[in-house]
């Protein structure tokens, strides 16, 4: 395996407000608690959204009372060979 074959590529995309969700969940929303912009020494906000937004894994807790919290999952099954295709 040559060094190009074994670069890592993080897959995850960005969660912004047109990020779907998954149908019934809470959307994203972010509010601003504080600007500097109004004179607040630093900005600041909060996000609220459901947790199927984006890019994720379900943990067996998911569906599983008494199945691994994603914490306590591995990364393993996670990483591996893959094709990777750029679009404009």
């Amino acid at each position: 395996m040559n060094a190009e074959q074994r670069r890592v590529f993080d897959i995850s995309r960005p969660v912004t407000a047109q990020t779907a969700g998954w149908p019934g969940d809470p959307p994203l929303e972010v509010e601003w608690l504080t600007r500097t912009a109004n004179g607040d020494s630093s900005n600041l906000s909060r996000i609220s959204t459901g947790l199927h937004i984006g890019t994720h894994a379900d943990a067996p807790f998911h569906v599983l009372e008494d199945g691994a919290g994603v914490g306590e999952l591995s990364l393993h099954p996670f990483i591996g060979p893959a094709l990777l295709v750029e679009l404009p």
